[in-house]
Protein backbone atom coordinates (compact mmCIF):
# COMPACT_ATOMS: atom_id res chain seq x y z
CA UNK A 1 0.00 0.00 0.00
CA UNK A 2 1.12 3.33 -1.20
CA UNK A 3 0.33 6.88 -0.37
CA UNK A 4 -2.30 8.19 -3.21
CA UNK A 5 -0.58 10.72 -5.31
CA UNK A 6 -3.79 13.29 -3.70
CA UNK A 7 -1.57 12.62 -0.32
CA UNK A 8 1.42 13.39 -2.00
CA UNK A 9 0.01 16.64 -3.54
CA UNK A 10 -0.65 17.62 0.00
CA UNK A 11 2.44 16.83 1.14
CA UNK A 12 4.36 18.74 -1.55
CA UNK A 13 2.37 21.39 -1.17
CA UNK A 14 3.41 21.95 2.50
CA UNK A 15 6.73 21.18 1.63
CA UNK A 16 7.20 23.99 -1.06
CA UNK A 17 8.27 26.68 0.91
CA UNK A 18 10.91 24.37 1.90
CA UNK A 19 12.24 23.63 -1.56
CA UNK A 20 11.60 27.51 -2.60
CA UNK A 21 15.45 27.97 -1.33
CA UNK A 22 16.82 27.00 -4.71
CA UNK A 23 14.59 29.40 -6.46
CA UNK A 24 16.04 31.89 -4.89
CA UNK A 25 19.29 31.24 -5.35
CA UNK A 26 18.20 32.27 -9.23
CA UNK A 27 16.13 34.74 -8.85
CA UNK A 28 16.58 37.14 -5.86
CA UNK A 29 15.55 40.37 -6.92
CA UNK A 30 14.57 44.21 -5.75
CA UNK A 31 18.36 46.17 -6.32
CA UNK A 32 17.64 49.22 -5.26
CA UNK A 33 16.58 50.03 -1.47
CA UNK A 34 16.98 52.50 1.47
CA UNK A 35 16.36 50.06 4.27
CA UNK A 36 17.70 47.12 4.87
CA UNK A 37 17.03 45.27 8.27
CA UNK A 38 20.86 44.32 10.04
CA UNK A 39 18.46 41.50 11.75
CA UNK A 40 18.29 39.43 8.53
CA UNK A 41 21.26 40.69 6.52
CA UNK A 42 24.66 39.26 6.66
CA UNK A 43 27.84 40.82 5.11
CA UNK A 44 28.79 38.97 1.67
CA UNK A 45 32.13 37.28 1.61
CA UNK A 46 34.58 38.09 -1.21
CA UNK A 47 36.73 35.48 -2.85
CA UNK A 48 39.27 36.82 -6.05
CA UNK A 49 39.50 34.71 -9.06
CA UNK A 50 42.56 32.13 -8.78
CA UNK A 51 43.97 29.47 -10.73
CA UNK A 52 46.73 26.73 -9.74
CA UNK A 53 48.90 25.90 -11.99
CA UNK A 54 51.66 23.23 -10.99
CA UNK A 55 51.30 23.93 -8.06
CA UNK A 56 51.83 27.84 -7.36
CA UNK A 57 48.45 29.39 -6.85
CA UNK A 58 48.22 32.68 -8.36
CA UNK A 59 45.62 35.21 -10.11
CA UNK A 60 44.62 34.68 -13.56
CA UNK A 61 46.51 36.89 -16.38
CA UNK A 62 45.23 39.51 -18.28
CA UNK A 63 42.65 38.49 -21.07
CA UNK A 64 41.72 35.41 -19.31
CA UNK A 65 37.63 35.41 -18.68
CA UNK A 66 36.14 35.56 -15.71
CA UNK A 67 32.52 35.21 -14.50
CA UNK A 68 31.21 37.24 -11.12
CA UNK A 69 29.74 34.64 -8.75
CA UNK A 70 26.46 35.91 -6.98
CA UNK A 71 24.84 34.66 -3.96
CA UNK A 72 22.13 35.62 -2.24
CA UNK A 73 20.92 37.38 -0.25
CA UNK A 74 20.44 40.72 1.73
CA UNK A 75 17.19 40.99 2.89
CA UNK A 76 15.16 44.19 2.65
CA UNK A 77 12.06 44.59 5.22
CA UNK A 78 10.70 48.37 5.20
CA UNK A 79 7.71 47.27 7.21
CA UNK A 80 8.90 46.87 11.14
CA UNK A 81 5.61 45.42 12.00
CA UNK A 82 6.12 42.24 9.72
CA UNK A 83 8.62 40.06 11.70
CA UNK A 84 9.38 38.46 8.30
CA UNK A 85 9.15 39.75 5.34
CA UNK A 86 11.05 38.07 2.24
CA UNK A 87 9.67 39.72 -0.19
CA UNK A 88 12.39 41.78 -1.68
CA UNK A 89 16.02 40.13 -1.63
CA UNK A 90 19.34 41.37 -3.19
CA UNK A 91 21.98 39.35 -4.52
CA UNK A 92 25.51 40.39 -4.32
CA UNK A 93 28.60 39.58 -6.07
CA UNK A 94 30.71 37.63 -3.63
CA UNK A 95 33.48 36.19 -5.83
CA UNK A 96 34.50 35.92 -9.06
CA UNK A 97 35.39 32.14 -11.12
CA UNK A 98 37.75 31.60 -13.83
CA UNK A 99 36.01 30.12 -17.21
CA UNK A 100 38.51 28.35 -18.80
CA UNK A 101 38.85 27.23 -22.35
CA UNK A 102 39.45 24.08 -24.04
CA UNK A 103 43.32 25.52 -24.38
CA UNK A 104 43.15 26.39 -20.65
CA UNK A 105 41.60 22.92 -19.80
CA UNK A 106 44.42 20.89 -21.92
CA UNK A 107 47.36 22.59 -20.09
CA UNK A 108 45.91 21.88 -16.80
CA UNK A 109 45.82 18.31 -17.46
CA UNK A 110 49.57 18.32 -18.63
CA UNK A 111 50.59 19.91 -15.18
CA UNK A 112 48.87 16.75 -14.14
CA UNK A 113 50.52 14.54 -16.25
CA UNK A 114 53.86 15.72 -15.81
CA UNK A 115 53.35 15.47 -11.51
CA UNK A 116 52.30 11.62 -12.44
CA UNK A 117 55.33 10.96 -15.19
CA UNK A 118 53.83 7.46 -15.88
CA UNK A 119 53.80 6.59 -12.33
CA UNK A 120 57.43 8.25 -11.62
CA UNK A 121 56.28 11.40 -10.16
CA UNK A 122 57.51 12.61 -6.87
CA UNK A 123 53.71 12.10 -5.38
CA UNK A 124 53.38 8.74 -7.03
CA UNK A 125 56.67 7.73 -5.67
CA UNK A 126 56.06 8.48 -2.45
CA UNK A 127 55.90 6.27 0.67
CA UNK A 128 51.95 6.04 1.84
CA UNK A 129 53.47 7.02 5.54
CA UNK A 130 54.96 10.54 3.63
CA UNK A 131 51.62 10.96 1.86
CA UNK A 132 49.70 10.91 4.95
CA UNK A 133 51.94 13.50 6.27
CA UNK A 134 51.43 15.64 3.47
CA UNK A 135 47.43 15.28 3.84
CA UNK A 136 47.78 15.85 7.53
CA UNK A 137 49.92 19.13 6.56
CA UNK A 138 47.07 19.92 4.56
CA UNK A 139 44.10 19.58 7.00
CA UNK A 140 46.02 22.08 9.76
CA UNK A 141 47.08 24.43 6.95
CA UNK A 142 43.15 24.11 5.89
CA UNK A 143 41.80 25.38 9.77
CA UNK A 144 42.33 28.93 8.80
CA UNK A 145 39.84 29.04 6.00
CA UNK A 146 37.23 27.12 8.00
CA UNK A 147 35.22 30.36 8.74
CA UNK A 148 35.54 31.90 5.17
CA UNK A 149 34.76 28.46 3.58
CA UNK A 150 31.35 28.05 5.88
CA UNK A 151 30.15 31.87 4.85
CA UNK A 152 30.72 31.37 1.30
CA UNK A 153 28.81 27.77 1.52
CA UNK A 154 26.03 29.72 3.07
CA UNK A 155 25.79 32.47 0.32
CA UNK A 156 26.33 30.50 -2.87
CA UNK A 157 24.48 27.17 -2.09
CA UNK A 158 22.09 28.82 0.70
CA UNK A 159 23.17 26.12 3.49
CA UNK A 160 22.34 27.41 6.90
CA UNK A 161 24.86 27.59 9.30
CA UNK A 162 24.59 24.33 11.01
CA UNK A 163 24.67 22.29 7.71
CA UNK A 164 27.26 24.72 6.60
CA UNK A 165 29.29 24.18 9.28
CA UNK A 166 28.78 20.27 9.43
CA UNK A 167 30.07 19.90 6.05
CA UNK A 168 33.03 21.28 6.68
CA UNK A 169 34.04 19.43 10.20
CA UNK A 170 32.33 16.41 8.91
CA UNK A 171 34.38 16.24 5.93
CA UNK A 172 37.38 16.65 7.83
CA UNK A 173 36.76 14.41 10.55
CA UNK A 174 36.14 11.56 7.58
CA UNK A 175 39.60 12.37 6.05
CA UNK A 176 41.22 11.62 9.54
CA UNK A 177 39.33 8.86 10.21
CA UNK A 178 39.79 7.40 6.65
CA UNK A 179 43.62 7.44 7.31
CA UNK A 180 43.22 5.76 10.63
CA UNK A 181 41.62 3.06 8.67
CA UNK A 182 44.46 2.59 5.90
CA UNK A 183 47.22 2.89 8.53
CA UNK A 184 45.54 -0.29 10.47
CA UNK A 185 43.95 -1.90 7.21
CA UNK A 186 47.09 -4.71 6.24
CA UNK A 187 46.16 -4.28 2.61
CA UNK A 188 47.67 -0.76 2.58
CA UNK A 189 50.66 -1.89 4.04
CA UNK A 190 53.62 -3.00 1.98
CA UNK A 191 54.89 -6.31 2.47
CA UNK A 192 57.09 -9.22 1.27
CA UNK A 193 55.02 -12.62 0.78
CA UNK A 194 56.03 -16.34 -0.48
CA UNK A 195 54.38 -17.51 -3.74
CA UNK A 196 55.60 -21.37 -4.01
CA UNK A 197 59.62 -20.14 -4.48
CA UNK A 198 59.29 -17.11 -5.22
CA UNK A 199 59.58 -14.06 -2.84
CA UNK A 200 57.61 -11.05 -4.13
CA UNK A 201 56.77 -7.56 -2.80
CA UNK A 202 53.33 -6.57 -2.63
CA UNK A 203 52.55 -3.02 -2.54
CA UNK A 204 48.84 -1.41 -3.65
CA UNK A 205 49.81 1.14 -6.53
CA UNK A 206 48.17 3.98 -7.66
CA UNK A 207 46.21 4.16 -11.02
CA UNK A 208 47.49 7.12 -12.70
CA UNK A 209 45.51 10.74 -13.66
CA UNK A 210 42.02 10.77 -11.69
CA UNK A 211 39.53 13.42 -13.38
CA UNK A 212 37.15 14.09 -10.13
CA UNK A 213 33.55 16.24 -10.99
CA UNK A 214 31.33 17.06 -7.30
CA UNK A 215 28.30 18.46 -6.79
CA UNK A 216 27.33 21.68 -6.07
CA UNK A 217 25.00 20.29 -3.12
CA UNK A 218 27.74 19.13 -1.11
CA UNK A 219 30.98 20.94 -3.16
CA UNK A 220 32.91 19.99 -0.52
CA UNK A 221 32.25 16.73 0.97
CA UNK A 222 31.41 14.74 -1.69
CA UNK A 223 34.46 16.19 -3.71
CA UNK A 224 36.70 15.87 -0.84
CA UNK A 225 35.78 11.56 -0.45
CA UNK A 226 36.71 10.94 -4.31
CA UNK A 227 39.40 12.98 -4.28
CA UNK A 228 41.37 12.71 -1.04
CA UNK A 229 41.10 8.89 -0.55
CA UNK A 230 42.91 9.00 -4.59
CA UNK A 231 45.61 11.25 -3.31
CA UNK A 232 46.24 9.41 -0.18
CA UNK A 233 46.45 5.83 -3.04
CA UNK A 234 48.88 8.54 -4.69
CA UNK A 235 47.16 9.47 -8.19
CA UNK A 236 47.09 12.48 -9.11
CA UNK A 237 44.21 14.80 -9.05
CA UNK A 238 42.22 16.88 -11.99
CA UNK A 239 39.12 18.44 -10.28
CA UNK A 240 36.41 20.35 -11.97
CA UNK A 241 35.23 23.09 -9.99
CA UNK A 242 31.28 22.58 -9.57
CA UNK A 243 29.74 26.03 -11.54
CA UNK A 244 27.46 26.68 -8.43
CA UNK A 245 29.13 26.23 -5.47
CA UNK A 246 32.85 26.23 -6.45
CA UNK A 247 34.12 29.00 -4.79
CA UNK A 248 35.12 26.81 -1.72
CA UNK A 249 37.58 25.35 -3.69
CA UNK A 250 39.19 28.24 -4.63
CA UNK A 251 39.63 28.88 -0.62
CA UNK A 252 41.71 25.53 -0.47
CA UNK A 253 43.73 26.06 -2.62
CA UNK A 254 46.59 27.80 -0.85
CA UNK A 255 46.70 25.26 1.47
CA UNK A 256 47.25 22.02 -0.87
CA UNK A 257 50.11 24.75 -2.50
CA UNK A 258 51.85 24.23 0.80
CA UNK A 259 51.33 20.63 1.79
CA UNK A 260 51.59 18.53 -1.62
CA UNK A 261 54.55 18.38 -4.23
CA UNK A 262 53.46 20.49 -7.39
CA UNK A 263 51.15 19.30 -10.18
CA UNK A 264 49.74 16.85 -7.43
CA UNK A 265 46.20 18.08 -7.36
CA UNK A 266 44.96 20.73 -10.09
CA UNK A 267 41.94 22.49 -10.63
CA UNK A 268 39.79 23.54 -13.92
CA UNK A 269 36.79 26.05 -13.85
CA UNK A 270 34.68 27.01 -16.17
CA UNK A 271 31.97 25.45 -18.74
CA UNK A 272 31.71 21.54 -18.09
CA UNK A 273 30.60 20.77 -21.68
CA UNK A 274 33.81 23.20 -22.89
CA UNK A 275 36.44 21.54 -20.59
CA UNK A 276 35.98 17.85 -19.94
CA UNK A 277 35.01 16.32 -23.31
CA UNK A 278 38.70 17.46 -24.55
CA UNK A 279 40.19 16.08 -21.70
CA UNK A 280 38.82 12.81 -22.27
CA UNK A 281 39.34 12.76 -25.80
CA UNK A 282 43.06 12.48 -25.06
CA UNK A 283 43.08 9.31 -23.50
CA UNK A 284 45.50 10.66 -20.42
CA UNK A 285 42.34 10.59 -18.05
CA UNK A 286 42.79 7.01 -16.24
CA UNK A 287 40.21 7.25 -13.49
CA UNK A 288 37.03 8.96 -13.42
CA UNK A 289 35.60 9.75 -10.62
CA UNK A 290 32.01 11.34 -11.23
CA UNK A 291 29.27 12.68 -8.80
CA UNK A 292 25.58 13.14 -10.78
CA UNK A 293 23.23 12.15 -13.57
CA UNK A 294 23.65 9.01 -15.38
CA UNK A 295 23.56 10.38 -18.73
CA UNK A 296 26.06 13.20 -18.01
CA UNK A 297 28.05 10.48 -16.66
CA UNK A 298 27.62 8.11 -20.04
CA UNK A 299 28.45 11.10 -22.57
CA UNK A 300 31.64 11.59 -21.15
CA UNK A 301 33.04 8.30 -20.67
CA UNK A 302 31.84 7.77 -24.25
CA UNK A 303 34.79 10.43 -25.04
CA UNK A 304 37.21 8.67 -23.55
CA UNK A 305 39.24 6.78 -26.52
CA UNK A 306 39.19 3.40 -24.29
CA UNK A 307 36.36 3.54 -22.01
CA UNK A 308 37.34 -0.63 -21.01
CA UNK A 309 40.73 0.87 -19.31
CA UNK A 310 38.93 4.02 -17.72
CA UNK A 311 38.91 2.78 -14.02
CA UNK A 312 35.06 4.49 -12.80
CA UNK A 313 33.68 5.51 -9.66
CA UNK A 314 30.25 6.96 -10.01
CA UNK A 315 27.39 8.25 -8.01
CA UNK A 316 24.50 8.79 -9.77
CA UNK A 317 20.71 9.76 -9.15
CA UNK A 318 18.78 7.92 -6.74
CA UNK A 319 14.99 7.41 -5.84
CA UNK A 320 15.11 6.47 -2.02
CA UNK A 321 12.27 5.29 -0.21
CA UNK A 322 11.02 5.52 3.36
CA UNK A 323 8.66 2.58 4.73
CA UNK A 324 6.21 2.94 7.35
CA UNK A 325 5.09 -0.50 9.03
CA UNK A 326 1.56 -0.78 9.93
CA UNK A 327 2.50 -1.82 13.39
CA UNK A 328 4.26 1.78 13.97
CA UNK A 329 0.55 3.08 13.85
CA UNK A 330 -0.47 0.93 16.72
CA UNK A 331 -1.93 2.81 20.19
CA UNK A 332 1.34 1.74 21.44
CA UNK A 333 3.48 2.86 19.09
CA UNK A 334 2.21 6.66 19.13
CA UNK A 335 6.04 7.54 20.31
CA UNK A 336 8.25 5.79 18.13
CA UNK A 337 5.49 6.67 14.77
CA UNK A 338 6.29 10.62 16.39
CA UNK A 339 9.90 9.72 15.91
CA UNK A 340 9.93 8.11 12.31
CA UNK A 341 7.93 11.18 11.04
CA UNK A 342 10.39 13.31 12.50
CA UNK A 343 13.32 11.03 10.91
CA UNK A 344 11.44 11.41 7.61
CA UNK A 345 11.05 14.65 7.75
CA UNK A 346 14.60 15.05 7.99
CA UNK A 347 15.37 12.59 5.63
CA UNK A 348 13.32 14.43 2.94
CA UNK A 349 13.93 18.00 4.01
CA UNK A 350 17.27 18.67 5.06
CA UNK A 351 18.76 20.89 3.35
CA UNK A 352 15.54 22.20 1.76
CA UNK A 353 16.01 18.79 -0.07
CA UNK A 354 18.72 19.68 -2.09
CA UNK A 355 20.36 15.97 -1.53
CA UNK A 356 20.93 12.90 -3.75
CA UNK A 357 20.17 10.85 -0.48
CA UNK A 358 17.61 12.54 0.00
CA UNK A 359 14.12 10.80 0.91
CA UNK A 360 11.22 11.36 -2.08
CA UNK A 361 8.96 8.52 -1.78
CA UNK A 362 6.70 7.59 1.82
CA UNK A 363 5.46 4.25 1.46
CA UNK A 364 2.38 4.49 4.45
CA UNK A 365 -0.69 1.81 4.76
CA UNK A 366 -3.27 3.24 2.62
CA UNK A 367 -6.04 2.93 5.34
CA UNK A 368 -3.47 5.22 7.41
CA UNK A 369 -2.29 7.80 5.07
CA UNK A 370 -4.70 10.72 6.37
CA UNK A 371 -3.17 10.39 10.19
CA UNK A 372 0.38 10.22 8.32
CA UNK A 373 -0.74 13.39 6.03
CA UNK A 374 -1.85 15.38 9.07
CA UNK A 375 1.03 14.36 11.23
CA UNK A 376 3.24 15.32 8.92
CA UNK A 377 2.28 18.44 7.72
CA UNK A 378 1.98 20.09 11.17
CA UNK A 379 5.73 19.13 11.92
CA UNK A 380 6.83 20.49 8.62
CA UNK A 381 4.91 23.97 9.64
CA UNK A 382 7.01 24.24 12.06
CA UNK A 383 9.87 24.54 10.75
CA UNK A 384 12.06 27.14 9.95
CA UNK A 385 12.17 29.38 7.22
CA UNK A 386 14.90 32.02 6.72
CA UNK A 387 18.26 33.54 5.01
CA UNK A 388 21.00 30.68 6.22
CA UNK A 389 22.54 33.03 8.93
CA UNK A 390 19.06 32.87 10.36
CA UNK A 391 18.25 29.43 10.79
CA UNK A 392 20.15 27.44 13.40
Amino acid sequence: NILTMQTISIITKKCFLFIIWSYILHECYGQDSSCVTDAISNDPPKVPPLMMRNGNVMEPSDGVKLSEVTGCCTAIDCNEKEEENYSHLNRRVIGQMVQMNEEQALAILEDAKMAWKGGAGTWPQMSLGDRIKAIEVFLEELKSSRDKIIKVLMWEIGKNVKDATSEFDRTVQFIRQMIEEIKRDPEFNSTWETIGSTNVFVRRTAIGVILCLGPFNYPLNETWAIALSALLAGNVIVMKIPTVGGLCHLLTMDAFSKALPNGTINFISGSGRTTMPPLMRTGSIDGLGFIGGSRAADNLIKEHPSPHRLKLFLQLEAKNMAIFLPNLFAPDNSALLESSIDEAITGSLSYNGQRCTALKILFVPNDKAEVFVERFVAKVEDLAIGLPWDIS
